[in-house]
């Protein structure tokens, strides 16, 4: 399958502003889909908001159903379409999560928002290459946010994790989520937790989405990260 060069992107907002969020949907989405967080989360439009989209288009049978991060390979992909891929995420550490987590590094870098206070998240797969994409040196945001995600690549994520001790995430979570299970989200929670990160699991009843109550635990998690950070 072809991946996409570099990654492109809907920018919203202040892109003056010292405060810089990248924000990476799911699968099966686009990169439109989470916009809406922007008017919610920051009315007044002083973030510098970033909505990457995924680098492969998500084909089957003829038929397009959006964009995905990974993985890279047909089979796996017809896998994933049919849910069968993401049953035993823990264990697994494909190249595709890599080579996605290197992009949304490199769009950083292109767009020089590693020189503002940064903050990178995203909504289930995009969680996961949220996560991936600031376990390495060169992007050290002000906080992760991680929405309806899960543990992927559980052995590296955690001796990595283990290294950058003290970062801040939010973390939220559906209790009924069938696609991502909730204990998926306690072991990436568990993981985070051992190695000294600072954060907090919020989970709410519900499946796998993004309710107003997370949106509204959001936005006061954005505007505590940081004194002054106007938000109305």
């Amino acid at each position: 399958m072809a991946r996409d060069e570099q990654l492109d992107s809907i920018r919203w907002g202040n892109g003056a502003g010292t405060v810089a969020v990248v924000v990476l949907h799911g699968f099966g989405a686009d990169y439109g889909d989470l916009v809406p967080l922007a008017s919610v989360i920051d009315p007044a439009g002083s973030l510098d908001w970033h909505f990457l989209r995924a680098p492969l288009q998500l084909q089957y049978a003829g038929t397009v159903y959006g964009r995905a991060w990974f993985p890279d390979r047909e089979d796996e992909m017809a896998q994933a379409l049919q849910g069968d891929y993401f049953r035993d995420l823990e264990a697994l550490d494909p190249p595709g999560l890599r080579s996605s987590g290197r992009q949304v590094r490199e769009y950083i870098q292109r767009f020089g928002l590693g020189g503002k206070e940064l903050f990178v998240g995203g909504f289930s797969q995009g969680a996961m290459v949220a996560a991936e994409s600031v376990l390495h040196d060169g992007v050290t945001p002000a906080g992760l946010f991680l929405l309806s995600g899960a543990l992927i690549a559980g052995k590296r994520t955690a001796e990595e994790a283990r290294s950058l001790s003290g970062r801040r995430y939010f973390q939220s979570h559906g209790t009924e989520d069938l696609i991502l299970p909730l204990a998926a989200a306690r072991r990436l929670h568990d993981v985070l937790d051992d190695a000294g990160w600072v954060g907090q699991l919020h989970t709410f009843s519900g499946g796998h989405s993004v309710p107003e109550e997370i949106v509204v635990q959001l936005r006061g998690w954005l505007a505590g990260q940081r004194d002054g950070l106007d938000l109305d």
